[in-house]
């Protein structure tokens, strides 16, 4: 009789058939499987089979340079933010004290999430251990959670300051008070995720996971396919994307009604005129409401590039939760590339914030001329000084023996003299 024996590989998922052995009714089984070198297979074959999957594809080196890129520009983009925000006292505005919050919660998502995220998405392995695998995407979620409140929270406060004024005025005090709260609640929303989340080693049930290390996956495995974990993640995306955009939404409607809908008893065009003509006297209005719009087109567009560099990994976390995913999932290549993509736009939106401020905003932009100003002179000014440092060295005995010299010869040029000569005095 013929019989296919199947080895386990991947704890429950995955599964190795073997090849059909054929023998008689009297031959023992075990005998049989007995015979098969399965040292081998797993000190040669198996490892080798394991690094083939691990090692970076072509394409996935491309993603890697991608990612790198998007690193170092989120990096140094929010840093500037900060800096340009607390360098000059006339930037400490309530908008932009969120929008350093904002810089702050990309900063934190990109030292601490990216690297890694970009190692497990590449190599479909999980080398941190199964701390970092409950911290990780802890973390992750707390930077989404606090960027969409803090976009929140400006659409609310821009929404008052220009179609209530009266209702709510915002303060220094009371704005850091409102991201104290942001930063509580965004720690409280994955604490579910952190406590599920575990390591899923893929080794044989007889074999240590140090001993391979290869495909070891990190996922939650405490409620794993059951109806909590589906509603937990279609709630966490109600919160933290689709409740939040609409309220962004409609606050912005009701802002941009108000500041390009015409003003009763002001005329706009008419009082640019008399303006040019040296007779107007609401000049002060006109360069307020300018001023107005621009910070609203800038938000807006910020607003805007969240919902889109978020949409495809909420819609992927989404689709996981059911059960077709998990067939078409079984397919290495077929939602690998998906989500490489999904979190490398996700990231991108950490870098793209900045440049948005560079583009849109000019106090921004001034700031950040500055910063590299200053950094452009600080570089110029060290690499004089390492010139100085090793041109020429002037000791005590030299300095001595420069001054009883004549008034012929000026001091550099006798030091200068007995160093080439090689005196020593």
């Amino acid at each position: 009789m013929a019989v296919n024996y199947s080895v386990q590989l991947f704890g429950n998922d995955t599964f190795v058939e073997g090849p059909s052995e054929s023998f008689s009714d009297g031959q023992n089984f075990d005998d049989l499987f007995e015979e098969y070198d399965w040292e081998y297979y797993y000190d040669v074959i198996y490892t080798r089979k394991m690094r083939q999957l691990v090692y970076p594809a072509p394409h996935e080196w491309v993603v890697i340079f991608a990612f790198a890129i998007v690193f170092l520009l989120a990096l140094i983009g929010n840093i500037l933010v900060c800096y340009a925000v607390l360098r000059n006292p006339q930037m400490r505005t309530v908008t932009n004290y969120y929008i350093v919050n904002l810089s702050v919660a990309d900063i934190l998502v990109s030292l601490i999430c990216l690297p890694i995220t970009v190692v497990f998405d590449v190599t479909e392995t999980w080398y941190f251990g199964n701390l970092a695998c409950k911290l990780i995407p802890y973390f992750q979620v707390i930077s989404m959670s606090v960027s969409v409140l803090t976009l929140s929270a400006i659409a609310v406060d821009r929404y008052f300051a220009i179609c209530r004024p009266l209702m709510f005025k915002s303060t220094a005090k009371r704005t850091l008070t409102i991201i104290l709260v942001i930063w509580l609640v965004s720690f409280l929303i994955p604490i579910p995720q952190a406590i599920v989340y575990e390591t899923r080693p893929a080794a044989d049930a007889n074999r240590t996971a140090s001993e391979y290390i290869f495909m070891t996956k990190c996922f939650e495995i405490g409620w794993f396919g059951t109806l909590q974990q589906k509603i937990y993640h279609i709630a966490l995306v109600m919160v933290i994307y689709l409740i939040p955009l609409i309220l962004i939404g409609v606050a912005y409607i009701m802002v941009c009604l108000q500041l390009w809908a015409s003003i009763p008893g002001f005329d706009e065009s008419k009082n640019q005129q008399h303006d040019a003509n040296g007779s107007g006297a609401n000049r002060t209005t006109v360069s307020q409401l300018k001023s107005r719009r621009k910070v609203a087109k800038m938000l807006i567009i910020v607003v805007v590039l969240f919902a889109i560099c978020y949409l495809p990994l909420h819609i992927l976390n989404i689709l996981r939760q059911f059960p077709l995913f998990v067939v078409v999932h079984a397919a290495r290549d077929s939602f690998h590339i998906p989500f490489l993509v999904a979190h490398w736009l996700a990231f991108a939106n950490s870098a793209v914030n900045p440049i948005v401020y560079n583009f849109l905003s000019a106090k921004f932009r001034k700031e950040f001329k500055a910063a590299f100003t200053c950094c452009l002179c600080c570089f110029r000014s060290k690499r004089r000084k390492r010139k100085r440092r090793g041109g020429y060295v002037m000791n005590n005995s030299m300095m001595s023996t420069s001054k009883t010299y004549g008034n012929n010869y000026s001091t550099e040029q006798i030091t200068m003299t007995t160093i080439k000569s090689g005196v020593h005095v």
